[in-house]
């Protein structure tokens, strides 16, 4: 998916669907403190900003922080492996695209593709994730929640 449209980290999604779920594409500015001493990009810069694109796409689904935080449920994430052919510098912009691989049992899997300026794709990551109970911290089943998620997205 091609995103033209240049902004911000506050940029609006474009989002198309498909069969794997909803695709959606944020595009980041690469500032100054997001980078090291040869102003290329700090992998927790990467990670940050993949958090963020993750939180903005499970709001499409109806999963996001405006309908958990009233469940009192977040998500926490357990694994994610990044690969990265290239790693862009200062003052360039990267776009990610993320999407949702649906959910086994009490995991949620995620990929990401990361693209530069130009378009190049210049990295992946998968992650899992799982819903838990804010309080106590013990994971929460999907469906026991999956009723609020779909009202709240109509």
């Amino acid at each position: 998916m091609v995103d033209t449209n240049f902004g911000n980290r506050n940029a609006h999604p474009e989002e198309e669907i498909s069969l794997s779920g909803v695709h959606s594409v944020y595009t980041y500015d690469i500032n100054g403190t997001d980078t090291d001493y040869k102003d290329q990009i700090h992998m927790h810069a990467i990670l940050s900003m993949m958090q963020e694109a993750a939180s903005r796409n499970a709001s499409v689904y109806g999963w996001g922080a405006e309908v958990l935080d009233g469940l009192n449920i977040c998500w926490l994430l357990l694994r994610v492996s990044v690969r990265m052919d290239k790693r862009p510098s200062w003052l360039q912009k990267i776009r990610i695209e993320t999407w949702s691989r649906g959910a086994e049992r009490l995991y949620f899997n995620r990929d990401f593709n990361i693209y530069d300026e130009s378009g190049l794709k210049i990295g992946g990551a998968s992650s899992v994730w799982i819903l838990a109970d804010k309080t106590t911290h013990r994971p929460v089943r999907p469906d026991a929640i999956l009723q609020y998620a779909q009202k709240a997205s109509d």
